[in-house]
């Protein structure tokens, strides 16, 4: 085996993590196994959301256990919980240091902020950045691969049960579907889930073969997500999915021949349905579904109406649901709309930096690069038609575009191949 080989061969097993054999792990701030194993779990219970009534009263959102996994985690390894030195790591900061603005709004324009807007919107945001910080933690920790894994075995398994749940045998009574005709997984709201699926699909696409052995395997769980994500009847999921396809497949080195046969595989399928009439049945959905692009955009023109009479300021976090018990369904918008330019700036951020991260790990990994950018690009336009920045897959995916600072971490000399540095091949 050449050296070229062997060192991508270490890249591919240990995700920027040093070898088995190496003096420690990637990062100076390693992991217990019991945070890490707690944390695993909550990424397999993330997709999994409570409709609980005594708590949804007391709090005014679903219960989600992977929130209180992720918890236990942190008790068990606070060091998890840490700001460093590099921009994907300030971007929870950011979104805090926003959000507190928001409230500061409110206060000044409104009187002050709503309960809703404090619990779910401003400490539901704080447990999103514990989400995000964690993340990078533990893949700085070289778990990167793990956590991959773990996601996509979640993503599928909580399909499967929810899908048979909602389809033949109503058996999960904690789950109570917002659209009885439209799939929402265990996450309530279809939109949420279409984006949901279309992240894993994405991801699965490009870094399936590298979490799961067997090309069955593969097969089902990518076939999950392509059913899930079909019955969701999301056009923002179908939508998002497409532009993450094609982003992959633009930065992405494809021959001829893997066009023609995704174009092949892609025609049968849709053959296939119209022969045994699913998509007859599904247009069937469509045409009865309650026109939501209509109002949706009446919605937001009166946000930016209640923008423009701020004189620029802001309405302040929460403002817009207070006053007419609806959301702006745009993530960017919306934050304009309560946080003026400094939401809009978040937001910006929040889109072109895990994309910019995820550009510099293609030297060294193209597969998880792809994913990544994939992933991401996947949650930045389904953010136009729902509140995106408050979904945990999309910080799941910022935090695995920390991989690059894991090299920095083991030590690579400026300049030194970063296959070398994977590799083990370092002081």
């Amino acid at each position: 085996m050449s050296t070229i080989q062997a060192r991508a061969t270490a890249v591919r097993h240990g995700l920027l993590a040093a070898s088995a054999h190496s003096s420690g792990p990637a990062d100076s701030t390693p992991t217990t196994s019991v945070a890490l194993w707690l944390f695993l779990a909550a990424v397999f219970l993330m997709p999994l959301q409570l409709e609980i009534e005594s708590f949804k009263d007391a709090t005014g959102t679903r219960l989600p256990p992977g929130d209180a996994l992720l918890a236990l985690s942190v008790l068990a390894a606070p060091h998890t919980v840490v700001f460093r030195r590099q921009r994907i790591t300030l971007l929870p900061l950011a979104m805090m240091v926003m959000l507190a603005w928001g409230l500061f709004i409110a206060l000044v324009y409104a009187g002050g902020a709503t309960d809703h807007a404090f619990t779910v919107k401003f400490i539901g945001a704080a447990v999103l950045a514990i989400w995000g910080l964690v993340t990078i933690t533990h893949v700085r920790a070289g778990h990167g691969t793990r956590i991959i894994r773990v996601f996509l075995v979640g993503m599928a398994f909580w399909a499967v049960v929810s899908f048979v749940d909602w389809r033949y045998v109503d058996f999960l009574g904690f789950v109570d579907p917002k659209t009885p005709t439209r799939f929402g997984g265990t996450q309530f709201d279809p939109n949420n889930a279409g984006a949901a699926f279309a992240v894993a699909l994405v991801m699965h696409w490009k870094f399936g073969h590298r979490v799961f052995a067997t090309r069955w395997v593969r097969f089902l769980v990518g076939a999950v997500f392509v059913v899930a994500l079909y019955y969701t009847f999301s056009r923002g999921g179908y939508i998002s999915l497409a532009a993450g396809a094609a982003v992959v497949l633009l930065f992405d080195t494809v021959r001829t021949g893997r066009w023609l046969r995704y174009a092949l595989i892609g025609g049968l399928i849709v053959v296939g349905t119209f022969a045994i009439g699913v998509i007859g049945d599904s247009i069937d959905e469509f045409e009865r579904r309650p026109d939501n692009i209509n109002s949706r955009d009446e919605i937001l023109d009166k946000g930016l109406d209640r923008f423009v009479d701020s004189g620029g300021l802001g309405i302040g976090l929460g403002t817009y649901r207070a006053e007419t018990d609806t959301i702006v369904h745009n993530t960017a918008l919306g934050l304009l709309v309560e946080m003026s330019v400094v939401g809009l700036a978040f937001f910006l951020a929040l889109a072109i930096i895990p994309l910019q991260e995820g550009l510099r790990i293609r030297s060294f990994d193209r597969d998880l690069a792809l994913a990544i950018i994939g992933g991401h690009t996947v949650m930045v336009v389904a953010s136009g038609g729902i509140e995106a920045m408050y979904q945990r897959q999309w910080w799941l995916v910022i935090g695995l575009a920390a991989t690059p600072a894991a090299a920095r971490a083991i030590g690579r000399p400026r300049g030194a191949d970063p296959l070398d540095v994977a590799a083990g091949a370092h002081p």
